[in-house]
Order: structure tokens, then sequence, then C-alpha cells
């Protein structure tokens, strides 16, 4: 089994050099342990608190035989870095913790990072942890407004038609004219008797105007 980190914004990865002898996995208020061996798949359900895992282990000196090194980075130099990425802060800052023989493969931020020299090789021993990193985003709700009803707007009232009279003319052309038929003048007669200037349906000037029946 191996663990790594992955800067993934300057494309850098860290391999840890030697495995830790067990993790440390809690998942809201239950933590659970497991040994490098046994780890397996673990579901981490979306509902509770972000996933915290955690080890302890060591960096070997130069000079130190490991039975199996997974990376030849002196002890100082991944001190240094991972001191870099646990400065490193925003949201678009992104550590990806992936170990093999795993699904395990999740976004994170390093939460705290202890090393402390001992012995005679240059080993460095470290205890760290990592948080999973979760992107939220806080949308403001505007409230909702009551819809109002589209304004009606009233219908203009069809202006009635009228004819100006001219030279020639009399009540029984202009019925013809406009109702097809002379015989209907009766009815331009009735609605303009009373602004006619003659009184008289058989007497009208030029010039005057008469207002012609509805459907004319």
């Amino acid at each position: 089994m191996k663990i790594s980190l992955i800067d993934m914004n300057n494309k850098q990865t860290l391999v840890f050099p030697v495995s830790p002898e067990e993790l440390r996995v809690q998942m809201g208020p239950k933590t659970l342990s497991f040994s490098p061996i046994t780890i397996g798949d673990i579901e981490m359900p979306r509902g509770m608190t972000s996933v915290r895992v955690s080890w302890e282990g060591f960096f070997p000196g130069v000079r130190q035989s490991v039975p199996e090194r997974h990376t030849d980075l002196p002890p100082n130099d991944i001190v240094r870095l991972l001191e870099r990425w646990m400065g490193a802060e925003g949201d678009d800052y992104q550590l990806r913790l992936i170990i093999t023989e795993s699904s395990w493969n999740i976004p994170v931020f390093l939460s705290s990072f202890e090393p402390s020299y001992r012995g005679g090789f240059g080993d460095i021993y470290y205890a760290i942890s990592f948080t999973e990193k979760r992107s939220f985003s806080v949308q403001e709700k505007k409230p909702e407004q009551a819809s109002k009803p589209p304004e009606k707007r009233p219908d203009p009232k069809p202006q009635p038609k009228t004819h100006t009279v001219v030279k020639g003319e009399n009540l029984w052309n202009i019925a013809r004219k406009y109702a097809g038929h002379g015989g209907k003048w009766p009815e331009l007669w009735e609605i303009n008797k009373d602004k006619s200037k003659s009184k008289n349906p058989d007497l009208i000037y030029p010039g005057e105007v008469f207002t012609l029946p509805s459907g004319w």
C-alpha cells in the first residue's frame, strides 16, 4: 500500500516513503482504525461531518535502511513540502489524498502536521492528519413577490364614422353609399336631425358632418 498526496494546483506528488502501521479514520462521532493491509473500501456517508484521516509514521534518513522505501526524497525536503501545503489557503487550492489498494481518492486539506527529530540517521518522526475538503456555496434567496395580475387596459371605444356632405348629395345618396340601400336614409336622419341646419330631411347643406349609424 502507498499513500500519496497530490498538489492539484502545481501538479506535484508526494509519496510517503514508509507506509504507517495504522490509519485512523474519523467519520462523524465514530473513529475507525485500520492496518495498511485491511483498509479496503470504506463507505463515507455524505450527510455527516467531513472525514478525518490521521496516522503516525517516520521519514527515514538517507542512510537509514528500510525494507521498502517508496521515495528517495530527503526527510527535510518532505517536511518543508508538507509545511508549505499546510500553509496554503483559499478555496481554489486543492490537495488530494490517494491510498492505493483501496478506492480512497478524496480532496483534503492538511489540518495538522507535527514532525520530531530522533536517532542518528536523520530520521524524522511525525503525526499527521487530513480533513476531507467539501465545497459549498451560499446562495441568497430573494423573497418571492406576489405576482400582480396584468392590468387590463380599457378597450378604446370605436369612434363613430362620419360623412361630410358635398354639393349635390342628399340623404338617400349617402345611405346607398354606406349602407348599400338608399331606403335606409331615415336611420341616418334620426341620429343627425338635431344638428341639421334646416331641420328638414329634404334640405341638407354642403359641409355638414353627419354621423353614420352603427354597422354602416
